[in-house]
């Protein structure tokens, strides 16, 4: 029998792995944002010029969601959990054996270890996406016109699947970095976990969409807080609802009340 599985786990997780790791994850937080300045600069050039072609944005953010350095921001996140996790079965890259051990070389090392799958992956999902933009305007712009209840059925169709491919990205960069696994196999898994998590996974697309908006609002929220704080809590949300399949993977936690947050002594 499957454990349930609460969003209140997720945040509570969340609270306290943030809280315990701060300085590490505004540290990789800042890291990310400097490394990616070449291709925000881009974005911001795009916005400047007027150009708002919806593909083009759609394959910039593939490109730094899924570049080099949020694959190492991804395995540095791991490393950190994997310390919160009791099965032995359930294979981490490099699982290290005291906290103290975590430096910012990590961060540089998972950047170099999965380079070339990086790319990879961000030439097959800007393939996807650009094959659903296709079939999209394709659909909706000639088909519908000409052939009305036709064409907006299959409109409607392709908007589930986006939305679908959305969601499969919340567990797509956990898959890759902790399973060691193929892109293709990841995606396929990613759209298990999303058939058979649906609440959960629009839950948790909603919840790093509204993170994503509010920190974009200030650039001290992307460069000091975005990407470590994104990517902790797709990580930790991946491990929950992988318990689930898995009985013998159990994310340890301490009994804490809000009140440790001003006195963690106690």
């Amino acid at each position: 029998m499957t454990r349930p599985v609460y969003f209140k786990d997720l945040i509570k997780q969340f609270i306290w792995t943030f809280f315990d790791n701060i300085t590490k994850i505004f540290s990789v937080s800042a890291l990310w944002f400097i490394l990616n300045l070449p291709v925000f600069y881009t974005i911001y050039v795009l916005l400047y010029s007027r150009i708002t072609h919806p593909f083009l944005y759609a394959f910039l953010a593939v490109i730094v969601y899924y570049s080099p350095f949020s694959f190492g921001a991804g395995y540095y996140i791991s490393q950190i959990i994997s310390q919160m996790v009791t099965a032995p079965k359930f294979t981490l890259p490099e699982k290290i054996l005291s906290m103290d051990m975590l430096k910012l070389s990590y961060f540089f090392r998972g950047t170099a270890r999965f380079f070339w799958k990086s790319l990879a992956v961000i030439l097959m999902l800007s393939l996807i996406s650009l094959l659903l933009y296709l079939n999209l305007y394709f659909y909706w712009k000639i088909v519908t016109p000409r052939i009305p209840l036709l064409g907006l059925i299959l409109t409607g169709f392709i908007l589930w699947v986006i939305v679908i491919f959305l969601l499969m990205n919340n567990y797509l960069l956990p898959l890759l970095l902790t399973r060691e696994t193929s892109i293709f196999r990841a995606l396929s898994r990613s759209f298990l976990l999303v058939m058979d998590n649906v609440l959960y996974s629009l839950g948790l697309f909603l919840l790093l969409a509204s993170f994503f908006i509010i920190m974009g609002f200030t650039m001290l929220g992307l460069l000091a807080v975005y990407s470590g704080t994104y990517i902790l809590l797709q990580f930790l949300s991946f491990f929950i609802i992988y318990q689930k399949y898995d009985e013998t993977i159990e994310l340890v936690s301490e009994t804490r009340a809000f009140k440790n947050l001003f006195k963690p002594w106690k």
